[in-house]
Order: structure tokens, then sequence, then C-alpha cells
């Protein structure tokens, strides 16, 4: 597969490429949600400018809650591998793209829901001079603050 490249929100990541997504799952001002109170998580893939929104790779509304490449694990941490079919570039014309990753997860036996949005750069390396790989180790971000309870 090559190397994998972490990546948190508004992050670049070079088109045919795989990269980790990463993040925390947290409720409002508390500490991190346990693996075993979340019910379900899907996630949809999108290029986010484009005319209809494509979805990239048939990835939507997809089961990501420790399958489909996302690991919850018991810290509350979730990684997410997008391979190198959903880093491709929709407009070849284009020299980069905004893609956007919706999440939606429900949580304490479905009794609250919540969801975030979390945009990245995708590079088309066909319209760079030079190559250059990234590669952001910082680590996620805290969802809390956006968490919608219904």
């Amino acid at each position: 597969m090559g190397q994998v490249f972490a990546f948190t929100a508004n992050d670049f990541v070079n088109e045919r490429t795989s990269a980790v997504f990463t993040t925390v799952f947290k409720r409002l001002g508390a500490k991190p949600l346990l693996p075993l109170s979340i019910d379900s998580l899907t996630m949809t893939l999108f290029a986010k400018d484009l005319p209809g929104k494509p979805v990239i790779n048939s990835r939507q509304d997809q089961n990501i809650l420790n399958a489909n490449g996302g690991v919850l694990q018991l810290d509350g941490c979730f990684r997410l591998l997008l391979g190198v079919a959903d880093n491709i570039v929709m407009n070849s014309a284009l020299s980069a793209e905004i893609h956007r990753m919706s999440f939606k997860w429900t949580y304490l036996n479905s009794t609250r829901t919540g969801r975030k949005e979390v945009d990245f750069t995708l590079r088309n390396l066909s319209k760079l001079g030079t190559v250059c790989l990234i590669s952001s180790v910082d680590g996620g971000f805290d969802i809390s603050g956006d968490l919608e309870v219904s």
C-alpha cells in the first residue's frame, strides 16, 4: 500500500494516496465517549464544491464503526483509513478539490445523535510542479463543541 499519511480537518491530502483521519469522540465538556456507548457511526464522502456533490467511491452512509477502515479505540480515539480509491480527483481540470466527510452517529442506546462534517483539500498531483507529500501528526480534534443532541 505504500506510506500512509495522517491528517486532520482542513489538511491537504495528495490524490492517489492512502491517508488516516483521526479524531476523538467526546460529550459536551466531558470525557471521551466509550466505544460501547456508540451504537452506530456512518460516513458519506463527497466532493463538496462540484455540481451535484458527487459521492466518492460509493461511500454513502457507510458503516464505519469498526468496519470499512474505521476503528474506535477504548480511549475514544477514532481513526478512519481513506484508501487510494477514496482520494481521487473528480474534476481533473482543477488543481485541488475540497472533499467532505459527513459523519453521523447514535449513542447511549440510540437516545442521542451527533453529526460532524470535516473538509480536507485533495491535491491534483498532475497539476503540481513538484510532488510534495505531507504528514500531519498532531492528531484529531474535539467534536464536543459541535455535538448535536436530539
